[in-house]
């Protein structure tokens, strides 16, 4: 197999796609709760911290998508959103925390 399996869609030799391909709203739900879990454990600084970090690296992913999969159309598009992303986590850590959970919620939209 030439990607991991979390993001290896294609059916595996014997015909099946992998559980995470079969049950999208499982894994959604089972991703989503991993990465809130943190924020438990967390100062309430460390959590702010935390959720930027993670807004910034989701663009990045997407901007790695662009590279490998698109056009160079594509790319200046995620290119340009994964620093609007980056500048949503940057100004949330400087100026106000509630940035941040617009940046998700715009991630959401796009």
């Amino acid at each position: 197999m030439s990607s991991s399996a979390l993001t290896d869609l294609r059916p595996h030799a014997h015909g099946q796609r992998s559980v995470f391909a079969r049950r999208p709203v499982l894994t959604g739900i089972a991703v989503g709760a991993a990465t809130l879990a943190p924020h438990v454990f967390l100062s309430p600084e460390g959590s702010v911290v935390y959720a930027a970090i993670g807004i910034a690296l989701i663009a990045a992913v997407y901007f790695g998508f662009a590279v490998m999969n698109g056009s160079p159309r594509d790319q200046l598009v995620e290119f340009n959103v994964t620093g609007l992303f980056a500048l949503a986590a940057l100004l949330g850590l400087l100026l106000s925390p509630i940035v941040i959970p617009i940046a998700y919620f715009a991630h959401a939209l796009w």
